[in-house]
């Protein structure tokens, strides 16, 4: 087909690039016939073909190899099955390939003949001039801050989002993008993430989403998170496929730098003791960091209620932390700050602890949450005791040391 024509109503239909290859499945995969048409879909002579200077199974994509390998098994095929692969050009690039199999026995008899009939997929795409859908379509497309965009069975781009020029080197404007696939324009191992997301969408699962990495202009990188979902005809047949891309680079910098806020808390958290929790006065139920389950000796399981705290205190202290809660912090909205020894739950050791927090209250003065931190000061406190009974054992040894002999 020398020159596009126009075909259906209101529809261009373009070139198509195309070649034949008969191959015998045997030993060596020889190339037995080959369309001198190949040379414009794959670059290579025909001749190198029929020599076995190339194979064209060692020019499939290696992540086709589902593909290759039915195609290349010897077992006789009673019509023709069409598939999609990816084919590496002489240029080096890969060219996605919608293609055509059949295989028969040899005239001869005890060999399996393969023949193929290839056509590059972006020379299949067709072309329609129906203004008001592309009213529509250019009116998101110029528009959408996400990346949009649309690609028929075979991997070609059919419309494309102004934003999706921002991707690798791509063009200049998203109509650029027409008839193209991701490895005209993007890294060769970004454009295989994508047609593997491509390939499940076109094996009929009804959303494909991956979060990754992408090439930006400039060269620098930006994260993304694509979903791509199937487009059917009205046979319920899958014609293509619809995608959108979200640049979420600085959404993903802020939660990385929440991560490490939050890391670096939890290792200072550990290191001095200090445990934090979220008390919800109207539910009477609260919440507490890893750190403070290892002080109160708790787990997931432990009833995190008003009662379930006040167990966990030393019984000779509940009376009276249950006064300066009760009293001094709902009451009159003072900072909850006493030390108290409570029993931890794990071993029954008893453990002094310095509980610090702060009422929260709504716009009518209701007290609703208290937040604050629990920090073990077991330690601090058996040492001021020990200091304590040094100097009260050095007083009584100076009260009763007997005096000098002059």
């Amino acid at each position: 087909m020398p020159a596009g024509h126009v075909g259906k109503k209101n529809e261009i239909t373009l070139p198509v690039i195309e070649a034949t290859l008969r191959i015998s499945l045997t030993d060596g995969l020889p190339v037995l016939a080959v369309s001198e048409s190949v040379e414009d879909l794959l670059g290579f002579k025909a001749e190198e073909f029929l020599s076995s200077k190339v194979f064209l199974k060692d020019r499939i994509h290696w992540d086709d190899a589902d593909v290759s390998s039915v195609l290349f098994t010897p077992e006789i095929q009673k019509k023709s099955v069409p598939f999609n692969i990816r084919i590496r050009h002489a240029d080096g690039r890969i060219r996605c390939i919608k293609g055509q199999s059949t295989k028969v026995a040899a005239p001869s008899g005890g060999t399996v003949i393969l023949d193929l009939h290839l056509q590059d997929a972006k020379s299949l795409r067709q072309i329609t001039d129906t203004h008001d859908v592309m009213a529509s379509v250019k009116a998101m497309m110029e528009n959408t801050d996400d990346m949009i965009y649309f690609k028929d069975r075979n991997h070609v781009f059919t419309a494309a989002s102004r934003t999706m020029v921002n991707l690798g080197n791509a063009a200049k404007h998203w109509t650029d993008l027409i008839g193209k696939t991701d490895y005209d324009f993007l890294p060769e191992e970004f454009a295989d993430l994508y047609y593997e997301m491509e390939k499940q969408v076109f094996a009929g699962i009804p959303v494909v989403q991956r979060i990754s990495a992408a090439p930006a202009l400039g060269g620098r990188e930006i994260w993304i998170d694509d979903r791509k979902y199937p487009i059917e005809n009205d046979s319920g047949e899958i014609i293509g496929l619809f995608g959108i891309a979200r640049d979420i680079t600085e959404r993903r910098k802020v939660i990385e730098t929440l991560r490490e806020s939050e890391e670096f808390l939890r290792e200072s958290q550990k290191i001095a003791g200090l445990g934090s929790y979220v008390l919800d006065i109207r539910r009477g139920m609260w919440s507490s960091s890893d750190v403070m389950n290892q002080i109160f000796g708790i787990d997931e399981t432990y009833e995190r209620t008003v009662a379930g705290w006040s167990a966990l205190v030393y019984p000779d202290d509940r009376t009276l932390m249950d006064a300066h809660f009760a009293d001094d912090v709902l009451r009159k909205g003072n900072v909850f700050d006493k030390e108290y020894r409570i029993v931890r739950n794990s071993d029954q050791v008893v453990r002094w602890v310095h509980g610090l927090g702060k009422v929260e209250f709504d716009a009518q003065g209701v007290p609703l949450r208290i937040r604050g931190t629990i920090q073990d000061i077991t330690e601090r406190r058996q040492a001021e005791e020990n200091l304590r009974e040094s100097k009260e054992l050095l007083q009584l040894f100076i009260e009763h040391a007997p005096a000098c002999a002059r």
